[in-house]
């Protein structure tokens, strides 16, 4: 009656009153049933009770089948998808160490039962199988560097979050990092738009200018994925690496100063070399408009030295009060030297400069004020329009 459910039915009670999560044993989980199926009902005509029995096993028996089981036909047992880790690893090409991991890191199911010292593990053919094939198209920690544009380090803290899926254990026989080619493109899946305006730096800059050396990176991820912060890519057609994708230096610094606050990242600060390298000046000017006061600085302990830091506020406060030679010169369509020239006959002083005695610096820095702005809108203006005529006048 009820054929072959009632009968499925029987086989899960008695595995269930019976089996016992640390023995593997048939005769053990189905009781004297198995027998009788296999000794007694041994007759031709009860064939299909004994295909039923073996298909129950295929889909339920979640343990190893002995090959030399003298019931079981030499297919069930074939066929039959959960295996001990050696037997996996020699179908699937994989070392025991890397069948091993994929375990303990949940990417395949399997089974654990403890016999003594020694430890019984079997897993799921199927699922190692598919694990196997994707770890042959993986790739190395150098190659997702490459992939990613971004350093090995940095990498490696994607890797410990969780957000960059890989097989192997370099603890476990030196075997490599392989990363898993479906996350790395699952983590720039993130809708980017088209970069907009000037001034945007790239999260590989970021990453080496900006963050903690310790960390940063997997939550300025997390930032951009959940809209918190907001990347842009210069061609909107063409795939972007990671570190290539671009980010406004002002909606980083609020960021961090609200994210960092309070954290347990170690981060006090730029060094001066690299608010020098986020400016576009040389460490030499960076170093005197600390000493001047004009780039804010925070002394700051680490291991016996005391250093200068610079806060990301302090670079952005820094570019709103202050404009420098190279870009007034570009107002003025002028050189540097002429630029100077011109500012100081109409009376316009810097604050900083190479021959100011008493604010020294190698490259002149002004106070961006609003007369002074307004009158170099007005130059850029004014001089824009004056190609325009020479270039009419030229073509004809």
């Amino acid at each position: 009656m009820e054929w072959p459910t009632a009968f499925r039915q029987l086989l899960s009670d008695l595995k269930a009153t019976y089996s016992n999560s640390d023995d593997w044993k048939l005769t053990n989980a189905f009781g004297p049933i198995y027998r009788d199926i296999h000794h007694d009902l041994n007759a031709q005509c009860f064939s299909f009770v004994r295909d039923e029995f073996e298909s129950y096993l295929l889909e339920e028996w979640v343990a190893p089948l002995a090959n030399r089981n003298r019931y079981l036909s030499h297919q069930a047992v074939e066929n039959h998808l959960w295996v001990p880790v050696q037997v996996g690893a020699k179908a699937t090409g994989l070392t025991r160490a890397a069948v091993v991991t994929l375990c303990q890191r949940g990417l395949i199911d399997h089974r654990e039962v403890q016999r003594g010292s020694r430890l019984l593990r079997v897993v799921h053919l199927g699922q190692l199988q598919e694990a196997s094939s994707h770890r042959q198209s993986a790739v190395t920690l150098e190659g997702a560097s490459k992939i990613l544009n971004l350093s090995g380090t940095r990498v490696r803290q994607l890797l410990s979050a969780g957000l960059l899926e890989f097989f192997g254990e370099h603890k476990v026989g030196r075997s490599p990092w392989l990363i898993a080619r479906d996350s790395l493109t699952e983590l720039v899946s993130s809708e980017v738009r088209q970069a907009s305006g000037s001034g945007l730096v790239t999260i590989s800059f970021v990453a080496k200018h900006y963050l903690p050396a310790g960390g940063g990176l997997v939550e300025l991820i997390q930032a951009i994925k959940t809209g918190a912060l907001q990347a842009y890519r210069c061609d909107q057609d063409e795939p972007a690496a990671l570190g290539a994708w671009l980010m406004r230096p002002t909606d980083l610094t609020s960021w961090m100063e609200e994210r960092f606050q309070g954290s347990n990242l170690e981060f006090s600060g730029l060094s001066v070399p690299k608010a020098a390298v986020i400016l576009g000046i040389k460490e030499e000017v960076a170093y005197a408009c600390v000493r001047l006061g004009l780039l804010e600085s925070i002394s700051t302990k680490i291991g016996r030295c005391t250093q200068q830091r610079i806060a990301p506020k302090a670079i952005e406060t820094f570019r709103r009060k202050y404009i420098l030679g190279p870009e007034i010169a570009t107002y003025l369509g002028m050189s540097p030297r002429d630029s100077l020239r011109h500012l100081w006959d109409i009376r316009f002083r810097p604050v900083a400069g190479p021959t100011l005695v008493s604010a020294y610096c190698r490259q002149y820095v002004w106070s961006r004020s609003k007369k002074l702005l307004d009158y170099l809108t007005w130059r850029l203006a004014h001089h824009s329009d004056a190609e325009a005529l020479q270039a009419c006048a030229e073509s004809g």
